[in-house]
């Protein structure tokens, strides 16, 4: 699983759902991510549809790219383009920071919505011992972590998934590489 690389916005915004761009160090971080891939071959590649994961999948594979909605990152509904230091204030900001397992965003989701549709696309990839590349979001990484039971749900949000990063899921075990 690869997350997108950083994107061109002010850091502490809330941007699930928004389609925001790369920043200027897209190019470098293509690259890299090349090299680190340049030994594997994969089954099928699968990406979010929103620009930061569907530009870097296109940048990256030379294969046939299967988009699916249920890779999208968590929907922050009305909170989408706040910083998170003005929705902490909120009193249903307050709720859902005390609460994101199952608290929903205010016409968002919850991490409970986000852990089904991600397992619900699980569930359906092909059997394959090769390897499957899924080009898509940090909340969707740790959702499938919780998944294939590597991470307590309630310790999701601490597992570090740097931008550009790459986390190899193989035999129980997760891997940043």
């Amino acid at each position: 699983m690869i997350r997108h690389t950083a994107v061109d916005i002010a850091g502490g915004t809330c941007y699930g759902w928004l389609n925001v761009m790369p920043d200027k160090s897209y190019g470098t971080s293509v690259e890299l991510l090349k090299k680190k891939l340049s030994q594997l071959h994969f089954a099928k590649a699968y990406c979010s549809p929103l620009l930061r994961c569907s530009l870097l999948a296109q940048d990256l594979l030379e294969q046939q790219i299967y988009y699916d909605e249920r890779l999208k990152e968590m929907h922050f509904g009305r909170w989408e383009g706040a910083p998170w230091m003005d929705i902490y204030k909120e009193e249903d900001g307050k709720r859902w920071f005390d609460n994101y397992l199952t608290a929903r965003c205010p016409d968002g989701e919850s991490f409970v919505d986000l852990y089904t549709r991600v397992g619900q696309f699980i569930a359906e990839l092909p059997q394959t011992d090769a390897p499957v590349c899924i080009v898509t979001h940090a909340g969707v990484i740790r959702a499938a972590l919780v998944y294939f039971q590597l991470v307590e749900a309630k310790d999701a949000f601490n597992v570090e998934v740097p931008y550009g990063g790459i986390i190899k899921i193989e035999n129980s075990k997760f891997y940043l590489q």
